[in-house]
């Protein structure tokens, strides 16, 4: 497919594991060598687009689907650090209540 006028490869075009994403989401909003302000604003963005409510009205398919332990693990981890601050658990709250049987029920 043409982009701008270039021709992206295949290799250019695929994304990358949910793992991956998810494990450098957790690293950005965890790491204790960022000052706090950064990783705030990171998870205001990270909900913002959607991606937090998503993930978590996203949950029990995950769950129900058998995926591996280590996305799941992932998954749930991401919702706990982002739960512990106003804008997460506003957004996990917000997923719950469009999703009724959702992550929390």
């Amino acid at each position: 497919a043409a982009i701008g006028g270039a021709v992206a490869s295949n290799s250019e075009a695929e994304a990358p594991p949910l793992q991956a994403v998810l494990r450098a989401v957790l690293r950005r909003l965890a790491l204790p060598d960022e000052p706090i302000r950064p990783r705030r604003a990171f998870l205001a963005a990270f909900a913002c687009f959607g991606a937090l409510r998503a993930l978590a009205g996203r949950l029990s398919e995950i769950s129900a689907a058998g995926h591996d332990a280590e996305l799941q693990e992932l998954v749930l981890a991401v919702l706990a650090v982002c739960a512990c601050e106003v804008v997460g658990r506003r957004e996990i709250e917000s997923a719950e209540v469009q999703r009724p049987l959702s992550c929390i029920a």
